[in-house]
């Protein structure tokens, strides 16, 4: 009988062994960032198998000059959880990670990943008015993530909607606007609009 358990133990060890030698990937979830910087994969990327591990992230990423890969995108493309330094699409980009055990085992996960890029338009929002003439503010912070303004206050914000993207001012002195909002993914923006009072002195030149 002490023979037969042994043997019985012998083979319920295995079983566990082989379950807990299962090589699982996780290349992280898909995400948008407001920066350079974020790190791919999971905590961990790996789980089951038998270390050490080789790593390999890999990604082909369409743009107006040619074709991005891993080696200029990330900082390491071997390690479990690399780096993104840039990504040259404005949209979302796919990332392969492939994994191999020391026993052999190779397992892969994807995960999408973008970076909110934030530009603004070259002019600049300056008014010059007389004392009871109107000025409208606009916004020209944008991203290659952005449709609408989220969560838009300007400040400040006396006679008129905070909420309004293009609100019109009749300041009685010279004031600075600021617009702070959101792209669609929840990366901050931030404009400047501002409105010099000439008090009679003529537009300058």
């Amino acid at each position: 009988m002490g023979f037969l358990r042994s043997i019985l133990f012998l083979v319920a060890c295995s079983f566990g062994f082989a379950a807990q030698a299962q090589l699982t990937v996780d290349a992280g979830p898909d995400s948008v960032y407001c920066s350079s910087g974020a790190v791919l994969g999971g905590s961990p990327t790996v789980s089951g198998g038998t270390p050490p591990y080789v790593y390999s992230w890999t990604t082909r990423i369409p743009y107006a000059a040619g074709i991005q890969y891993a080696a200029s995108a990330l900082d390491d493309s071997t390690s479990a959880n690399p780096e993104v330094l840039d990504i040259a699409s404005d949209t979302t980009a796919l990332f392969f990670v492939t994994v191999m055990d020391a026993g052999g085992q190779v397992a892969s996960d994807s995960v999408f990943v973008g970076i909110s890029k934030v530009t603004a338009v070259t002019a600049d929002c300056i008014y010059w008015i007389e004392p009871g003439e109107s000025a409208t503010l606009w916004l020209g912070a944008t991203s290659n993530f952005f449709t609408t303004p989220q969560g838009l206050l300007w400040s400040p914000s006396t006679g008129f909607d905070p909420t309004n993207p293009s609100p019109t001012v009749m300041p009685w002195e010279s004031t600075e606007y600021t617009a702070s909002y959101s792209d669609d993914v929840g990366c901050p923006l931030t404009w400047t609009c501002t409105v010099e009072l000439l008090m009679g002195l003529g537009h300058p030149d």
